[in-house]
């Protein structure tokens, strides 16, 4: 039993960060949305993507690297609430949903907030290392019944537009 929980666990966690992995994000992003939708509450998901991780990882190492996601990994721990959800998705990305919110400009002070902290820099065996991010955000209103992959999509296209604008902002998906 206990090894069949361990193998579950390693299934759907980023060993790294010990966050929810991409597939696990997806599949308890359904459940949670579902539940969010029922209970008439706007969702909100926020695709964030670190700035300067590549310099971090280059210049310092890959353990330095490391170092950072598990930094950025508390940092999204802190800034959601019990209910909501927070996921690495792939190298140096991550996304949450956050499902207790009072509207959109709370979401985006949250997104703003993230930013600021991620952008601490941090001592790392003497060297300072230091990243900044960038989010996409989409809503997920109440009845919406879009897929959670049409949502990803969505969020990413409000990322690629942060992106192209300069780094280190918010841009909300319309």
């Amino acid at each position: 039993k206990a090894s069949k929980e361990q193998a579950e666990k390693l299934a759907f966690s980023d060993t790294l960060t010990g966050l929810m992995n991409r597939r696990a994000m997806g599949d308890f992003a359904r459940g949670l949305l579902d539940t969010s939708r029922r209970r008439g509450r706007v969702a909100y998901l926020m695709h964030i993507d670190l700035d300067r991780f590549k310099r971090v990882n280059d210049t310092l190492g890959h353990a330095a690297g490391d170092a950072v996601l598990r930094k950025v990994a508390a940092d999204l721990r802190a800034a959601i609430g019990p209910k909501d959800i927070a996921a690495r998705i792939g190298g140096d990305e991550f996304m949450i949903i956050i499902t207790d919110m009072p509207d959109l400009d709370a979401a985006q002070n949250v997104a703003r907030d993230l930013i600021e902290r991620i952008s601490l820099p941090i001592e790392i065996n003497g060297q300072m290392a230091q990243v900044g991010a960038s989010i996409g955000i989409v809503s997920i209103p109440p009845g919406c019944e879009k897929s959670v992959e049409t949502l990803l999509i969505e969020a990413d296209l409000a990322l690629y537009d942060v992106k192209q604008a300069g780094r280190g902002r918010v841009k909300v998906f319309s």
